[in-house]
């Protein structure tokens, strides 16, 4: 790491990825997510942080670093970073949970179109499905679809539809993803993803 970035990720980057990469903190005491609360509003009264530090953030190679940017992007409303996050999306750069968010939080007809497209690529297998984020990426969808009375999600829940082939894939003989809990129970999970959201939301700005 050069200077400038080892210096954003003990600023920006350490105190906080832990918690950001799921929805877990909801789950936390009210004491740790005071504690997580007080971290977010220092990192963001930070003179420092500016859209060149976000940049930085979110274009290096380290994945908690690409995480945490993306997740700042979302807070501080910076939908010019809407086409790079989109592309790491489908390159399957590290952040993929904190693009998901910020794809969500912004919800263009360009973060459809990226969520769709890796949605279409990542559910599709020939023979096992692979487990990847494609989760976070349904939820960021039908996120954008509850906001905007749009049904742009739809297609992957019918009978043929990608999202019920993969969850319904049996393989290890009679084992199918559905049966798990993290594929099995969808408005739950759907629920703290939205929980997430909101949650992280109370710390946006105007950009």
């Amino acid at each position: 790491m050069t200077t400038q970035n080892e210096n954003g990720f003990r600023k920006y980057v350490d105190p906080v990825y832990l918690s950001l990469m799921g929805t877990l903190i909801l789950s936390e005491p009210a004491e740790e997510q005071e504690k997580f609360k007080q971290k977010i509003t220092a990192i963001l009264a930070d003179p420092d942080l500016t859209d060149e530090m976000l940049k930085l953030l979110l274009w290096n190679s380290d994945w908690r670093c690409s995480l945490v940017g993306a997740w700042l992007i979302f807070i501080k409303n910076k939908t010019a970073f809407v086409d790079d996050i989109g592309k790491f999306l489908l390159q399957h750069k590290g952040g993929v949970i904190g693009y998901c968010f910020a794809l969500a939080k912004f919800g263009t007809s360009a973060c459809v179109e990226y969520l769709v497209s890796y949605l279409g690529k990542d559910l599709y297998f020939e023979k096992f499905p692979d487990e990847g984020f494609q989760d976070t990426a349904m939820y960021a969808l039908v996120y954008i679809d509850n906001k905007s009375k749009t049904t742009f999600s739809k297609p992957f829940f019918e009978p043929d539809g990608l999202w019920t082939k993969f969850i319904e894939c049996k393989y290890l003989k009679e084992h199918r993803l559905k049966d798990s809990a993290r594929w099995g129970q969808f408005d739950e999970n759907y629920k703290n993803f939205a929980g997430m959201f909101e949650f992280m939301d109370t710390f946006s700005t105007k950009g």
